[in-house]
């Protein structure tokens, strides 16, 4: 909770010693009124670091105030302030939501310092659709440091459709790109998206597959209801937990296995039919052949 300066309470007796020399109390608040809203933005960005939270919390608050005013002094301080600074400046242009601060955020996504990173990725997360270009590049690109906050900050934009970036992460090193993936693809109208997911649900990690299970049962959902299907929703979650069981049975392996799997090519979804047989080719079972 932002904590503000305790305001000085000044006796009855003070004032009454005092009162001829003292300016009257309404013209001194309105004198620091004055001095506080004409503090230069450098000075306030100065002040986002300051050890009290009071003097650091206002400073925040003025800088989010004078918007589109501060963007070029705080882009400018992304470049050549301390961490600190950097981590304090990307809060403030979070809360401005300014496009003139995307691309410079996303330079910091590889950064050294993760907390400088996730901060940027925040800072792009808020600023929303304007972007979801940079971050699909950074996504996409050849910074491996840089594709998990770009997948944390893009999977948190609502309405961006482009799977692109998406269908690359899906294949990346690190487990929390590929859940992230997994979870936008799902959302995504892609034919290319239901072969990724797909290919996912056979992930070796329980997170992944478990969320790609669950991502391809709503693509397929919207392809049916795009065709004009009529399946209750209650199907459609039946589905998905056969599905699931088939998934885990190609991944347990063993004759029990082998058995679900058989009985699953009479299943009445194809997609569950086309996982068994590809599972019992897999496992090599002479009963599956």
């Amino acid at each position: 909770m932002r904590r503000f300066p305790m305001v000085a309470i000044v006796s009855a007796a003070a004032i009454g010693v005092w009162g001829g020399l003292s300016p009257a109390r309404g013209a001194g608040e309105g004198a620091a009124a004055a001095t506080q809203k004409q503090e230069g933005i450098p000075a306030l960005i100065g002040k986002l670091t300051a050890p009290e939270e009071s003097v650091a919390g206002e400073a925040r608050q003025q800088l989010a105030q004078r918007g589109a005013e501060a963007v070029p002094a705080l882009v400018a301080a992304l470049g050549s302030g301390d961490n600190r600074t950097r981590d304090a400046v990307a809060l403030v242009l979070a809360s401005i939501g300014d496009p003139r601060a995307v691309k410079p955020l996303a330079n910091l996504l590889n950064h050294a310092d993760p907390n400088i990173a996730h901060a940027a990725a925040w800072a792009l997360r808020r600023i929303g659709a304007p972007a979801a270009d940079a971050l699909g590049a950074a996504l996409a690109g050849s910074a491996a440091s840089a594709r998990f906050p770009a997948a944390y900050a893009l999977a948190g934009i609502a309405g961006v459709r482009n799977a692109d970036p998406w269908l690359s992460a899906l294949k990346d090193p690190d487990v929390r790109v590929r859940y992230y993936a997994a979870t936008a693809l799902g959302d995504i109208a892609d034919a290319r998206a239901v072969e990724a997911l797909r290919k996912a649900a056979a992930d070796k990690d329980p997170l992944v597959r478990r969320t790609a299970t669950t991502a391809l049962a709503k693509a397929d959902a919207a392809r049916r209801a795009a065709e004009g299907g009529t399946d209750k929703p209650e199907d459609a979650a039946a589905e998905t937990a056969r599905y699931q069981a088939s998934i885990d049975a190609w991944n347990a392996g063993g004759e029990a296995s082998v058995d679900l799997l058989i009985r699953g090519l009479q299943d009445t979804s194809p997609r569950i039919r086309r996982h068994c047989a590809w599972a019992l080719g897999r496992l090599g079972s002479a009963r599956g052949v």
